[in-house]
């Protein structure tokens, strides 16, 4: 689960991303809303191999996320997989 700044944020839901409806500011004060998009481009060089590089961004209207030491409003993340079938 992506951390969170200050504990502004309940629950992100399963995954560690936004499940529908809103969560709560803990102060009560102002709805928290998240969303994020996903990008992935996957490649079969041989048969037996698949590669994937995905890159995925999520923002919130408040600063929810953690980068270092300081609080955010975003979240970019960029992954890579080779999966090898045998």
């Amino acid at each position: 689960m992506e951390e969170c700044a200050a504990g502004v944020l309940r629950s992100l839901g399963e995954g560690g991303h936004a499940s529908a409806g809103f969560a709560e500011d803990t102060r009560g004060t102002t709805a928290v809303k998240p969303w994020g998009s996903t990008g992935t481009v996957q490649y079969k060089p041989v048969p037996s191999l698949t590669t994937r590089l995905e890159y995925r961004y999520d923002k919130s209207n408040q600063n929810v996320f953690q980068v270092g030491g300081r609080a955010t409003s975003y979240q970019p993340t960029l992954s890579f997989e080779a999966i090898y079938a045998f």
